[in-house]
């Protein structure tokens, strides 16, 4: 049950907020008709920045609680 509730709450997370960014993203090029064509790449940008915002923040805060997952790390490793 807390499977099916957790993946609820993912897919209103990104059905919601997505929504949102997009509207907003939307009205941006809206202005200059030259870009229209590349929305698309505003849709990636909005998609990956909401994994990244569940991934670091709102998976701790959800029904699940899986053992051992970690967060991503802010700075790269330097070999």
């Amino acid at each position: 049950m807390k499977v099916v509730l957790e993946l609820l709450r993912i897919i209103f997370i990104f059905a919601i907020l997505g929504a949102l960014a997009w509207l907003i993203l939307g009205e941006v090029y809206s202005i200059n008709t030259d870009i229209q064509e590349y929305q698309w790449g505003g849709a990636i940008g909005i998609y990956t920045l909401l994994f990244v915002l569940y991934r670091n923040k709102l998976q701790f805060s959800g029904w699940s609680r899986v053992r051992g997952e970690k967060n991503y790390q802010r700075t790269l490793p330097r070999h």
